[in-house]
């Protein structure tokens, strides 16, 4: 991952890290930035906290001790929270980076359900007045029938 340099960070959000040392601050700014954002993942607000993935991706000139402290001392303080199968979630980060998003997604794949619903309804009912009005028809048929035997 390439740093151009800058970081744009809202000035709430940067009172919220003023209890973070510079490696710290850092490391959570990497890890935010290679971590899942896709709603629809399972891994929502995570990352792999592998050292060596760490390194290649995030921070390759850091030591791998430094890493591992950095990343201890982060969960310690509770800026993140371990999870299988190595990775590590980002608190709050459903809070933080997608509440209103992950609602309007929710609602979003309930709207789309419920409409996929109501048109295999409309879909059923409509083969079910053909059907019924081809049993009508046969039903018409073979009372002609039956009276012209008489």
């Amino acid at each position: 991952m390439k740093n151009n340099g800058w970081v744009k960070l809202h000035r709430k959000e940067i009172e919220s890290y003023k209890t973070l040392t510079d490696a710290e601050f850092r490391y959570y700014l990497m890890s935010r930035m290679v971590a899942v954002w896709d709603f629809k993942k399972e891994l929502f607000g995570t990352f792999d906290d592998r050292t060596r993935i760490v390194k290649e991706e995030m921070l390759p000139t850091w030591a791998d001790g430094k890493i591992n402290t950095i990343k201890n001392s982060l969960i310690k303080k509770g800026w993140y929270k371990k999870q299988k199968d190595y990775r590590l979630e980002i608190k709050n980060a459903k809070l933080l980076f997608g509440k209103g998003k992950r609602v309007e997604y929710l609602i979003q794949e309930s709207e789309n359900t419920i409409h996929n619903v109501e048109i295999n309804i409309q879909e059923n009912e409509k083969q079910n007045n053909d059907l019924l009005k081809d049993i009508k028809k046969l039903a018409s048929n073979m009372v002609v029938k039956y009276d012209s035997f008489d």
